[in-house]
């Protein structure tokens, strides 16, 4: 008897003595550096039993003695770190009722960092113990934005001690919720296989949750055969193919990319075949082309130039110059390169501006010292090019360059570069330019007409005061007319979007 009533005087010390350095702790682990992993990083251990190492046991009870003698001073807990670990470890071998206990206390916490923190760990150990019990205190008492999180932690858990009952719990929750699930199942349980995990997933009807995931976390192929996929994928919904949900259409784009991964471009074709009649592919090959650029950016683009070939829609000659433009700004050189085979001149020439323009943003520099390098054929466009961009940030140095340009057809777009960019801090000098520059005499009235409509969007008055001051056009009209043409167009532009 006299054991059994020193045990339980040392478990009521014990709670008390956490309860009570709970409160002490809040302020030392605000100001300390220590902050954990984020719960949805995939690298976070499986569970809570190997995320704190080993300590004495005398950690505790000089923690628990000296909290209760000066629980307001915090020195006198050593090193944060070393006093918020034994707390936290002390989590992993709590009973129900000190998880209760210490989740309670948690709620009082003032350190908003020290509670989520500790409030995670009981989660978890919750989940241990009572994985339904500890669903309902997070759905009743965390707010909204943090119960994704904190249901990923106990699907964590709950899947790795019973996974069944832990899939049909999860069929009456809400679909973020179901997300937050199948997140959690799939971070844990690394012994099933993607196949097995997808097949978990599409239980709850959250199979793309899980593709996404295992795209992003493991190196194994995710879908297997995605030729059969596909096909089962269009029979299943053939007779609402022209109205496929968002969710539907991304689980045909993670098929096609998978299909296109595995076999090249020609797949195309069969794509196109084994859909009803007059539907296009665009959609899906958007999506896909968007999922291949970062990592295999020649296939993207090889892939939306078999559409351009097989199927009259303008939307695929944008989408094969937005994924040039793309390609460029990580690699002009390759980007440029890729576009020989394009047949279509005017869309190669318009890929050929995007490279460049995408080579000048953030030097133009080096794509004026690169002109050698080009072909000659390019030369010209790119040298426009760089000048246009050079010309945002010093219009003046550009002044100098024009003459440079061999083609009137360049150096025209340059002048109105500069002129665009100057009339917006000195549009004296910018007039002046415009009437003594014999480089741009051919175009001097629409010149002039820039200066002032550029002027009038961010400073009407100065346009307006200056534009006065000028001599008439040749046909009698004054210039402050550009002035409030463009002030009236900017007013019912502003009326029309209010």
């Amino acid at each position: 008897m006299t054991t059994v009533g020193k045990k339980k005087r040392w478990q009521v010390f014990a709670v008390v003595a956490c309860i009570v350095t709970l409160g002490g702790f809040s302020l030392g682990y605000f100001l300390s550096n220590h902050f954990t992993e984020t719960s949805r990083n995939p690298d976070t251990p499986q569970s809570i039993f190997s995320e704190v190492a080993d300590s004495d046991e005398e950690v505790y009870r000089l923690i628990f003695a000296r909290s209760l003698r000066t629980s307001s001073d915090a020195s006198h807990f050593g090193s944060f770190f070393d006093g918020t670990k034994a707390i936290l470890k002390y989590v992993t071998t709590a009973d129900i009722e000190l998880v209760h206990q210490l989740w309670n206390a948690s709620k009082k916490l003032q350190s908003f960092q020290f509670q989520e923190e500790l409030q995670h760990n009981v989660i978890q150990r919750w989940a241990v113990l009572d994985p339904y019990d500890a669903m309902e205190t997070v759905r009743e008492d965390l707010p909204t934005r943090r119960q994704s999180v904190a249901i990923e932690l106990i699907y964590r858990e709950w899947s790795l001690s019973s996974l069944e009952d832990a899939i049909g719990y999860a069929q009456d929750l809400g679909v973020d919720h179901q997300n937050s699930a199948v997140t959690g199942i799939v971070f844990a349980r690394e012994d099933l296989s993607p196949k097995q995990l997808r097949e978990i997933a599409r239980r709850l009807d959250r199979e793309l949750v899980a593709i996404e995931l295992l795209k992003a976390t493991k190196n194994d192929i995710v879908i297997d055969f995605p030729v059969q996929e596909w096909n089962v994928f269009v029979t299943q919904h053939l007779d609402r193919f022209h109205s496929l949900s968002d969710d539907e259409f991304r689980m045909l784009e993670e098929i096609g990319h998978s299909w296109v991964l595995q076999k090249g471009v020609t797949v195309f074709e069969e794509m196109q075949a084994s859909l009803p009649e007059n539907t296009s592919l665009l959609k899906t090959v958007t999506g896909v082309a968007e999922k291949l650029i970062s990592t295999y950016p020649q296939l993207a683009l090889d892939f939306v130039l078999k559409g351009v070939d097989l199927e009259q829609e303008i939307g695929y000659h944008e989408l094969a110059i937005e994924l040039i433009a793309r390609w460029a700004k990580t690699d002009p050189r390759e980007a440029l390169v890729a576009t020989k085979g394009i047949e279509a001149y005017s869309m190669r020439r318009q890929m050929h501006r995007r490279v460049f323009e995408q080579w000048a943003v953030p030097d133009p520099n080096v794509l004026l010292n690169s002109l050698n390098e080009l072909p000659d054929n390019l030369q010209n466009l790119a040298q426009e090019v760089a000048l246009k961009e050079l010309a945002k940030h010093s219009p003046q140095t550009v002044i100098g360059m024009l003459s440079d340009l061999s083609v009137r057809g360049h150096r025209d777009q340059v002048a109105k570069a500069i002129v665009s960019n100057w009339a917006l801090t000195d549009l004296l000098s910018t007039l002046e330019w415009i009437a003594s520059e014999p480089l741009v005499a051919h175009r001097r009235g629409s010149l002039k007409e820039l200066a002032f409509k550029t002027l009038a969007i961010t400073d009407p008055q100065l346009a307006l005061e200056i534009a006065l001051q000028q001599p008439l056009k040749s046909n009698g009209e004054g210039w402050e007319e550009e002035v409030i043409d463009q002030v009236i167009l900017r007013d019912m532009d502003t009326a029309v979007t209010r």
